[in-house]
């Protein structure tokens, strides 16, 4: 049969090739041979990329040094946000970076807390020589490492807030290229962890939740929320609010409004098909959020007095001594990170 098929005329042009029955089987077997071995290469080929894809699969679980590790990058979050103003005074004032990168005359300087910015400079000692003269400083816009934190400054009055008045804010601190920079840093961690373990993994929370149809349209709400917050939160670092101000409290009303509704998506999951423990963590969660930004507005609102302060009380007021604005954003921020190290531990917890 194999010289047959190799002996006829039209495979020789006519000729009779003189090929034996032997060299035929040959060819054969080492035809054979070869596609063995292509068929073994392909077969290793998908047995290690079935390897990598049930490693990358949400049926993976998360070792306790990853789930540690989020909360170890939340932590850092926190710590860098509640410590902002802490770092402003000694990059600007201690290590005298204010002296190098701010311009503004300290008399042309107003606080929010209407306490005399050109005192706060003095007893700062925030000055260069100008001849044989002191010239004290303030940090306008976007000036010094971070924003200025002698007092909450004044920056626009085109409005009918201006920017200032509120009390310190976590938005003016970080209002300047290594403010931000800073924040972005401290919180690409946590980003990153939302994404591979936490509800921006679609395939992960199938896993968790089941696949039923109107359990994938909770798990897209989720997920599709949780992009439009961290859209909105990107717009609120590149849209400061010393000078882009109506934008800012924009993206801010709208990440906001992003975060509840993926919190609340997280909560009815958990409640349907995991435990009502789960649901009231994130629930929990969400309230203490939401609760302390509204706070810290309303007590901006009701408890923050302008009155003429002076050496050495240059403070004037409650709301947290001008704090209480700014410590809000820090905790619903705080809040709105914590999804992701929630709900990996309450996996620990639930088994």
């Amino acid at each position: 049969h194999f010289g047959s098929s190799c002996l006829a005329p039209a495979c020789t042009g006519g000729l009779a090739a003189p090929v034996s029955i032997e060299d035929e089987a040959g060819a054969f077997f080492s035809m054979r041979q070869i596609s063995t071995k292509s068929d073994v290469e392909q077969q290793s080929l998908l047995s290690a990329k079935s390897q990598l894809l049930r490693s990358l699969s949400s049926d993976a679980s998360v070792s306790p040094a990853l789930k540690m590790a989020s909360v170890i990058a939340w932590i850092v979050l926190f710590l860098f946000m509640v410590g902002s103003i802490r770092l402003s005074d000694y990059f600007n004032d201690h290590l005298g970076y204010a002296k190098i990168l701010c311009t503004v005359r300290a008399e042309d300087m107003k606080c929010g807390n209407n306490a005399s910015f050109l005192e706060l400079a003095i007893n700062a000692q925030r000055f260069v020589m100008v001849g044989n003269e002191r010239k004290y400083l303030g940090c306008g816009p976007g000036q010094g490492v971070f924003g200025e934190a002698l007092c909450p400054p004044i920056y626009s009055e085109k409005n009918a807030v201006p920017i200032g008045t509120e009390g310190y804010s976590l938005s003016s601190v970080i209002g300047t290229g290594p403010g931000t920079g800073c924040m972005m840093a401290s919180s690409i961690f946590p980003i990153l962890f939302t994404w591979q373990y936490g509800p921006g993994n679609i395939a992960r929370m199938v896993n968790k939740y089941g696949a039923e149809p109107h359990t994938l349209l909770l798990v897209k709400i989720a997920y599709w929320s949780m992009v439009a917050f961290q859209s909105f939160f990107a717009m609120f670092l590149m849209c400061t609010y010393c000078i882009f101000e109506n934008e800012h409290v924009t993206v801010v009303g709208l990440f906001i409004l992003a975060i509840l509704v993926h919190f609340l998506a997280i909560a009815y999951l958990s409640y349907l098909y995991r435990s009502r423990f789960e649901m009231v963590v994130i629930l929990t969660i969400a309230a203490f959020g939401l609760v302390s930004f509204v706070g810290g507005f309303v007590g901006d609102r009701l408890f923050f007095m302008n009155s003429q302060g002076s050496y050495p009380d240059y403070v004037k007021h409650g709301n947290l001594d001008g704090k209480g604005f700014w410590l809000g954003e820090c905790l619903g921020f705080a809040s709105a990170f914590a999804i992701t190290p929630a709900l990996l531990i309450l996996e620990d917890l639930e088994g």
